[in-house]
């Protein structure tokens, strides 16, 4: 027999379904939430962590760039004459001299320098799969990666004056500008790779910042015949734009010694050695050294050698377990086999030129080759600059 349902019977069940939606509705939006949050948090980490591993292979770049303060013209006093006279060789491009520029001389430096990275760094790691009710599904073996893709242009501005006969003061402004990517690599078949978009944390795309400005001291403590020595010390100041990559937003001391030995008169060796020491970013803290040798034809100075950094602490690129939440709530959780981490420091092959173009003007350029290293090495890295004395020579005693 067939069977109807009655207004009565439908008005009595009214009331039951509508309580049965208006209970069930909540707790399927509030699980979505739930598994959107969660989603967003991890996402937001992995973002952080992209972008601090990107600062931090940038600023890795900033410190091989070649010394900011003036070096090409000095003034040596000559007792026999009584006067200064300007020193006819001009210091080397890629290292830091042991010579100051003489009391009263005011030197202006302008420098462009330019390079590139790009790299993916990756640690293996297990991959468990569970459904939208937490079953285990399976598990997989892979390699989880994440890469960079950086150019950057560094404007800098140096003037150094003496204050007395080996002492210098220093200045050095740089104004950053980056163009960089974050990205992890996706299916090699097709090329898909997943990108950090600016919106996310991380600061994708194009920038300008100012770098970190740095106030320095040189002294020189003996000029022998055979050896010349200074010591230099730098307070850095932080960049007030981390985010945009022009620098780290901490304070930094970066004293160094200066090492020179003339060999004969066409030929130098030298090296500096220092310590850079970051209050706050314990992952830059570095031993960074420099050391060649230079000669001088016809008064254009050519160097050569080699410059390293031995960073304090290892970096960090990856989380070391993370879960990637689907919308339909199943998840897929990665751990790392190893620690996701890698060594900052680095080896590069250094050399330099400079030549004068008048009494008081000289040109400078340079080339820094990384070669060995296991985090993001920068590639070869150009600067050119000029250097200008300001004012007249100093006045004899």
């Amino acid at each position: 027999m067939a069977t109807t349902c009655q207004p009565g019977g439908l008005r009595r069940i009214l009331p039951e379904v509508a309580l049965f939606v208006a209970l069930w509705l909540p707790g399927v939006s509030s699980a979505q939430q739930s598994v959107a949050d969660s989603g967003a948090a991890q996402e937001a980490a992995r973002t952080g962590s992209a972008q601090r591993f990107t600062l931090l292979a940038v600023q890795q770049g900033l410190t091989a760039l070649t010394p900011a303060t003036a070096q090409s013209i000095n003034y040596v006093y000559d007792p026999r004459l009584e006067v200064y006279q300007l020193n006819e060789k001009l210091g080397p491009t890629s290292f830091l001299t042991a010579d100051t520029v003489g009391k009263g001389v005011r030197v202006l430096r302008a420098s462009i320098a330019a390079f590139s990275l790009e790299d993916t760094v990756g640690v293996p790691s297990h991959f468990d799969s569970f459904d939208a009710d937490g079953n285990f599904v399976g598990r997989e073996e892979g390699t989880e990666r994440i890469g960079i893709r950086a150019a950057l242009y560094i404007f800098s501005l140096g003037f150094t004056y003496g204050i007395a006969d080996r002492v210098d003061l220093s200045l050095s402004v740089p104004v950053v500008v980056t163009d960089v990517e974050g990205f992890s690599p996706g299916d090699p078949a097709t090329g898909e790779r997943f990108v950090f978009q600016k919106g996310s944390g991380f600061n994708a795309g194009g920038s300008v910042g100012l770098g970190q400005v740095s106030l320095g001291s040189k002294v020189k403590a003996f000029d022998l015949e055979w050896l010349k020595a200074a010591v230099s010390f730098e307070l850095v100041l932080p960049s007030p734009n981390e985010k945009e990559f022009a620098g780290p937003g901490s304070v930094g001391l970066f004293p160094q010694l200066s090492l020179v030995s003339p060999l004969a008169s066409w030929l130098s060796i030298g090296g500096s050695f220092g310590y850079n020491y970051e209050l706050d970013d314990p992952e830059l803290r570095r031993l960074a050294w420099k050391a060649g040798a230079w000669t001088s034809i016809s008064g254009v100075t050519i160097d050569a050698g080699a410059a390293g950094a031995e960073f304090d602490k290892d970096v960090t690129f990856l989380l070391r377990e993370e879960d990637f939440i689907e919308n339909d709530g199943s998840r897929v959780h990665r751990t790392s086999l190893a620690d996701p981490v890698v060594d900052n420091s680095y080896v590069a092959a250094v050399g330099g030129i400079k030549w004068p173009v008048s009494r008081t003007v000289a040109v400078t350029a340079s080339i820094t080759v990384p070669f060995s290293g296991d985090g993001i090495n920068p590639s070869v890295i150009g600067i050119v600059g000029l250097e200008y004395q300001a004012g007249l020579p100093p006045a004899a005693p």
